[in-house]
């Protein structure tokens, strides 16, 4: 049986971070029933994207800005477990569905609310989406390469030597990073409060949003920062200490092999293993480089260490690397395309080839004793289910 086998779950989530959390909870067991808007999620039909968020749900049709369907929600609060939603801060409360409200119907709701921003702020209700929560929170701009800061292009500038607006170009970025981050913080929220549930009978009201949960996945680098004090205009063109999520300040090297295969290595901090790469003949030289000496060194030195690694990587192909330096922090430079029938994701069965659609869906992070998850096909149609229904109800 899984852990949350018997678990209820209502989803008035739209899109794909509510959704994803749902998601996350439903394959570790949860009966998750999706409340949809006459009009159906604003991404169903979306092919593999929506289906691989959706499989294994349930969908129940409710306008919820009608009085039948408001009375309709409340019966199904009595019997659920969590409520999953991502309305604008505020809009439950107009509709007479406010969190009091419901605890009133049942004590024990553990209620986690998703949002842009949160619920204050003067940017509470402003919408959230993952491509411009990433260029808020800096996210786009650590994946610039280091020396280039598209971030402080300014259109608006008559210094002749400012960035050409012209010339601001996107870098390539992992789509949907915000959402996807939003929904394992939802899901943990969710699985805090539940548990608090079983223990005392009292639910809880938690809240999240893209702007949080992409901060948390920015925290090294947004703290780096604070610490170096508000950028303003009097100090934004003086020197600033390197972000955490530059290669140098986590010493991540880009390699190519003798016959052009690419690869990354990470250093890091460990003094250890910067001892154990120059114990090895082919970096030997290096330890006696007092440019390299220290972690501080290395970072402030990082373009002249990437050289000299880069010679001595040009020597071999990649495999031969690869296959040497094993135990090390190294990794073949893959695309999507590379990595999604990587030999590890086979031997982890991470994926379930679903025969509708011929398509390849995630099975989750996570095996329980041993065993991964059973993955459940059906994507609910529209308005298919009419309530809570038996595990064994494909509707």
């Amino acid at each position: 049986m899984l852990p949350l086998a018997g678990v209820r779950i209502l989803e008035a989530a739209q899109v794909f971070a509510g959704p994803h959390g749902g998601s996350l909870l439903s394959l570790l067991g949860a009966e998750v029933l999706k409340i949809e808007p006459p009009s159906g999620d604003q991404v169903r039909g979306y092919a593999v994207g929506f289906r691989a968020q959706n499989a294994g749900k349930r969908s129940l049709v409710l306008d919820l800005k009608s009085t039948e369907g408001q009375v309709r929600f409340r019966e199904l609060i009595k019997d659920a477990d969590i409520l999953l939603e991502n309305f604008r801060p505020g809009n439950m409360d107009k509709l007479g569905l406010s969190h009091p409200a419901l605890r009133q119907i049942n004590p024990a709701l553990v209620q986690v609310s998703i949002s842009g921003f949160g619920s204050k702020g003067p940017w509470a209700q402003q919408p959230g989406f993952d491509g411009m929560m990433q260029a808020l929170v800096g996210m786009l701009d650590s994946y610039a390469p280091e020396g280039s800061n598209p971030a402080n292009s300014n259109p608006e500038s008559s210094d002749p030597e400012s960035p050409n607006p012209a010339e601001f170009k996107l870098p390539q970025y992992m789509p949907v990073a915000a959402d996807t981050a939003t929904g394992l913080v939802a899901a943990i929220g969710a699985l805090a409060g539940l548990a608090n549930a079983r223990k005392t009978g009292v639910g809880c009201h938690i809240e999240t949003s893209l702007f949080e949960s992409a901060l948390d996945l920015m925290l090294v680098a947004v703290s780096e920062e604070r610490n170096n004090g508000p950028l303003t205009a009097a100090n934004a063109d003086q020197p600033r200490a390197p972000i955490g999520t530059k290669p140098a300040f986590s010493l991540v090297f880009p390699l190519t092999g003798a016959d052009g295969g690419r690869m990354v290595m990470m250093l890091a901090t460990s003094q250890a293993l910067w001892q154990k790469l120059t114990e090895i003949p082919d970096f030997a030289a290096l330890s006696n480089d007092a440019r390299f000496a220290t972690y501080g060194e290395r970072v402030a030195n990082y373009p002249a260490l990437t050289q000299e690694l880069q010679q001595r990587f040009a020597t071999k192909p990649r495999q031969v690397w690869l296959d040497s330096l094993a135990g090390f922090p190294i990794s073949p430079y893959n695309s999507p395309a590379e990595v999604a029938f990587h030999e590890q994701i086979e031997a982890l069965d991470l994926f379930h080839f679903e025969p509708e659609h011929r398509e390849w869906l995630w099975r989750g992070p996570w095996t329980v004793n041993g065993i991964r998850p059973a993955r459940r096909d059906q994507t609910p149609q529209l308005g298919s289910a009419t309530g809570w229904l038996a595990d064994s109800d494909p509707s």
